[in-house]
């Protein structure tokens, strides 16, 4: 790497992570971006996927989630959750996401995920499905059953904790709410 991209990498490096003493806590990609360059945005993605390999779909799917969670929109998308046991669930999710993370110790170690309040339909709650929070692994996610709803929340109904003080995750992204109705 040339000298000049080399140093641009360790300010994207250092103005993306904040580093505890043991591990990466956050990662702010979306914020990070507005303030970046062409150069820089090629950097960002360089960067992902060396420290955690990250694919350039999940890389892309980062990002968007990332704004749609900036902008409080809704998403709706297809999931398919504990295949092959009796908590089968495929259906349309209808989501306030609220973060955006990798796991980085436990057995879902190196997944991105997406974490939210989960809304059922009407025809969900006849089967039995509740409202509540739900975490998506992002690979599962496919962009073409994904949708971003015109519709806005304004408020976060998981516990804080939930988002705020994660221990097995890096985050990339999460709700800058304060209003929470756990």
């Amino acid at each position: 790497m040339p000298k000049r991209a080399a140093t641009i990498y360790n300010r994207i490096s250092n103005h993306l992570l904040e580093v505890s003493l043991d591990k990466i806590t956050w990662i702010n990609v979306i914020d990070a971006e507005e303030t970046m360059n062409t150069e820089h945005l090629a950097l960002i993605d360089d960067l992902l996927q060396k420290e955690f390999g990250l694919t350039s779909g999940l890389i892309k799917m980062i990002k968007l989630l990332g704004g749609v969670i900036k902008e409080q929109f809704f998403v709706n998308f297809y999931y398919e959750s504990h295949a092959k046991t009796k908590n089968e669930f495929k259906a349309w999710r209808k989501v306030e996401p609220y973060m955006i993370g990798i796991y980085i110790s436990g057995a879902k170690k190196g997944k991105v995920s997406l974490t939210g309040y989960f809304t059922p339909t009407p025809q969900q709650i006849k089967q039995g499905k509740e409202k509540g929070q739900g975490n998506y692994d992002v690979d599962k996610i496919d962009l073409n059953k994904f949708k971003i709803l015109k519709q806005t929340f304004d408020s976060v109904k998981i516990p804080r904790p939930n988002i705020y003080d994660t221990k097995t995750m890096a985050i990339f992204y999460k709700t800058n709410l304060q209003k929470f109705y756990p």
